[in-house]
């Protein structure tokens, strides 16, 4: 099933969607999220070659060409086994494959071999500093533009939220499309206490028209998902208010995975900071919130 929903959203967005934001590509580092092209197929592997920018413990960010039959050439990170990332280092020139599985919603570099070396800077490692919004805090109200109209977003929303953010052309399965998985399995899970709030990160690509079909592919309820689409810049206070990382580093920006629970007055009763949350715990945090909503009053 889970393969199925990602093979007809790639089919949705076959074509290139790479986008730049004042001059800044954003991408995931290793739970960043990125911009590209995408076309899956179960188990398909692809030739990459590129610059290694940054070598993480489990991931590495490549500055590629190319890649035919999958994307373009960006600056994209990589997971890959640790062992394969001894001993590379920023700089490096490598040639790799890519194997992407649909059926195990992963994708990861294989075959790494170092070709050549190239002098580059160093990379700043500090990113923008920003307020976190703590669990048990109240995010400060917003209204967020939806196809439907301002929606309210945090004190004085009035309903249980569950609040994402993802772009519709991601391409690695285990990124944006999980994701959207996983936010389809727990729909089934609140369906009458709450509702899923999904703030794109691509507004030049995602048209609300764009997202409505994104949404349907994947098995989105229309009346419990609402989509916000707005310019990047004016998002910057609910940003720093869920600590997003927000940083530019050569000309990129980089920014966050995250899944928020708030109750109906806007407080954040739930965070995960990747896609490794659980459904069931999810639930139960949408659960608690509506007790605490019916007893507290939004």
């Amino acid at each position: 099933e889970t393969r199925g929903l990602i093979q007809t959203v790639a089919t949705l967005h076959a074509g290139p969607s790479t986008r730049k934001y004042k001059g800044a590509q954003m991408f995931h580092l290793p739970s960043f999220l990125f911009l590209a092209a995408c076309n899956f197929s179960t188990g398909d592997t692809y030739d990459v070659e590129g610059l290694v920018l940054k070598v993480e413990e489990s991931s590495i960010l490549v500055d590629h060409e190319e890649i035919p039959g999958f994307m373009e050439a960006m600056v994209m990170p990589f997971s890959a086994d640790p062992n394969l990332l001894r001993g590379l280092s920023r700089g490096d020139r490598i040639k790799a494959r890519l194997l992407v599985s649909t059926a195990e919603i992963s994708s990861q570099l294989i075959g790494i071999e170092v070709t050549g070396r190239e002098d580059l800077p160093q990379m700043e490692t500090d990113p923008v500093q920003t307020k976190a919004l703590e669990v048990g805090g109240v995010l400060e109200g917003m209204d967020l533009p939806t196809a439907g109209g301002p929606l309210r977003l945090g004190e004085g929303q009035g309903q249980t939220t569950v609040l994402s953010f993802l772009f519709t052309s991601c391409p690695l399965p285990e990124y944006c499309p999980l994701l959207a998985t996983k936010l389809v399995q727990l729909q089934e899970r609140i369906r009458g206490e709450a509702r899923i709030v999904i703030v794109t990160l691509d507004p030049d690509t995602d048209t609300f028209e764009v997202l409505a079909k994104y949404g349907a592919a994947m098995g989105a309820d229309p009346a419990m998902w609402h989509y916000v689409r707005a310019e990047l810049d004016t998002l910057t206070p609910l940003f720093d208010a869920v600590e997003m990382t927000l940083a530019e580093r050569e000309g990129m920006l980089l920014h966050s995975l995250k899944l928020l629970v708030l109750a109906p007055n806007g407080t954040l009763r739930f965070l995960a900071k990747n896609n490794g949350w659980d459904i069931g715990a999810v639930a139960d945090a949408v659960a608690s919130a509506v007790s605490e909503g019916a007893t507290n009053g939004p």
